[in-house]
């Protein structure tokens, strides 16, 4: 029985990268030809072999390139890449294409170029589309000229940390911080091949953001659902390297998903959400007293999740959890000033101020990030309209004080600046003033006062300016 090669699309309640998808527990050997799915539904016949080994082939996810031609049984032709001159990409698996493409074009390997003849129902089945009739069995030739299985997971999407399935994981969860997980891992160096952790045997069992693991496995196993394997390369140190791995080195990676044990928040009562708010908070001041600012934000992150749904909540729940909210916005940019992050303090403190107008914090410390971001003026704001509720504080005269400083020094900077131009500009007046020819010889048809023994060296150059 081939027909459980791959999964029913119709089964699945997602599309996209994360679309989950159904383990296999003992996969069968794929059909590379003929009836590929067991049930006529798609059948492949190789007109030209390609390059690669049988097991070369595009898993879920990978990004393919093809050329097409596309007819009807009669061979009528409804579109073709080759026509347009133009290869056209789609990922596998992921819902951009019919079915039948999804699951033919993933016997392919490179070169290969083969006709997939599908019928209605894994192609546009009772509605058609365009110029295909419905429930139309239709012919390509499909030409797989390249694919890529590595799928960037980097968050600046500039392919730091890339990954390549080995075997599909179930349902649409990763975990998160906090989640404790089990793993099968080797980690090594790509310039030496040497190995930097192994657990193949005996699993590895930890607390994910807990400090007992690199940031680069962490970010890995972030991306992973259950039951899932895959390869990472690891190609920057900012993702937060072994101590034994080089930074301009290139950490590869296998893992296999064993377990791991996130916390459902939509399924919790609402006092056991506040009580978790506050422990998070609780934990992120501890990170902060410690100096570690980028986790503690992580922390307040996590306690703020909490309440991102709260229609739940009485009035004073919602009361209790504003007034942890506002907490943890307040801490977070706290936390954002000591990196110099000074766009996202004040968006923190934006935060704030949507839910207390007149936080007195908030306007502080969105005035410290304002004025690092040079925005002097608004700053001036922030600490006059804290002044309104506080006029005794000390702090913000004295923050007052400093942009009036700040304000000053920029002033004789800029009259300095200015004065050097100045300076210069004369300078280089005078220079091609002294260049300058002779009145005499600037004139083709010279009068009798450019001759007279009276055109001193005064009238010229008096002469040379009203020319300019």
């Amino acid at each position: 029985n081939n027909s459980a090669r791959f999964p029913d699309e119709q089964k699945r309640n997602m599309t996209g990268d994360d679309a989950p998808m159904e383990v296999e527990e003992q996969q069968q050997p794929p059909v590379l030809e003929g009836d590929i799915c067991g049930d006529g539904s798609i059948m492949k016949e190789i007109l030209k072999k390609g390059e690669g080994e049988p097991d070369e082939r595009p898993r879920s996810g990978a990004e393919v390139t093809v050329h097409y031609t596309g007819t009807l049984l009669d061979g009528t032709k409804f579109d073709s890449s080759k026509d347009r001159n133009e290869p056209f990409k789609f990922k596998i698996g992921c819902g951009q294409v019919i079915k039948g493409w999804d699951e033919g074009v993933a016997t392919m390997v490179r070169g290969e170029v083969c006709k997939l003849t599908i019928q209605s129902h894994k192609a546009y089945g009772k509605q058609g589309s365009g110029s295909i009739p419905p429930d139309a069995t239709l012919v390509f030739e499909v030409e797989l000229l390249d694919f890529d299985e590595w799928k960037d997971e980097s968050s600046a999407k500039d392919r730091s940390l890339i990954k390549r399935v080995l075997t599909e994981g179930k349902d649409w969860k990763t975990p998160d911080d906090l989640c404790p997980v089990s793993v099968r891992v080797t980690l090594r160096a790509q310039s030496d091949r040497r190995v930097l952790l192994e657990h193949t045997d005996e699993p590895l069992n930890f607390v994910l953001d807990d400090g007992s693991a690199c940031g680069a496995l962490e970010a890995c196993i972030k991306t992973m659902k259950l039951g899932e394997k895959a390869e990472f390369k690891v190609k920057s140190a900012s993702h937060g390297f072994p101590a034994d791995l080089a930074a301009d080195d290139t950490l590869l990676a296998t893992i296999e998903m064993l377990s791991f044990d996130k916390e459902d928040t939509w399924s919790m009562e609402t006092e056991d959400k506040l009580q978790a708010m506050e422990a998070k908070k609780g934990m992120g001041n501890d990170q902060f007293k410690t100096g570690d600012f980028a986790r503690a934000i992580r922390r307040y992150q996590k306690a703020l999740d909490y309440a991102s749904s709260d229609y739940k909540f009485d009035d004073g729940q919602k009361a209790r959890a504003k007034a942890i909210k506002v907490s943890c916005h307040l801490n977070m940019a706290q936390c954002h000033l000591k990196l110099k992050a000074y766009r996202s303090a004040q968006e923190a403190c934006d935060k704030v101020l949507e839910m207390d107008k007149g936080n007195v914090k908030a306007l502080y410390r969105r005035g410290q990030a304002r004025v690092e971001l040079g925005e002097w003026d608004e700053a001036k704001q922030d600490f006059k309209a804290a002044q309104a509720v506080e006029p005794e504080n000390k702090a913000l005269s004295a923050a007052l004080a400093d942009i009036a400083r700040r304000e000053a020094a920029q002033k004789k900077k800029d009259r300095q600046r200015f004065q050097g131009m100045f300076e210069k500009f004369a300078a280089a007046e005078q220079q091609d003033q002294q260049k300058a020819p002779p009145p005499a010889a600037a004139s083709t048809s010279p009068s009798a006062a450019d001759t007279t023994p009276m055109a001193t060296e005064d009238n010229a150059e008096a002469k040379n300016e009203q020319e300019q």
